[in-house]
């Protein structure tokens, strides 16, 4: 996931964990959209949603699915 999350363009760093995500991102040019994708299609079943105008972005991962 981590890996699928620093590919996006504007995405210079981010740490996972089991239940979270912090990344730091360049807001102009990746959307909470495309951070919420790129979890999903990692391939490990998560989902995630973003905290609000959290720096940097946290992303609540939802689980398995």
């Amino acid at each position: 996931m981590q890996a699928a999350l620093v590919k996006l363009d504007g995405v210079s760093k981010a740490t996972c964990t089991k239940t979270s995500a912090e990344v730091t991102v360049d807001r102009d040019k990746v959307t909470d959209e495309q951070l919420i994708k790129a979890v999903e299609d990692a391939g490990k079943g998560y989902g995630a949603s973003v905290e609000a105008e959290a720096k940097p972005v946290s992303l609540v991962l939802t689980g398995l699915k």
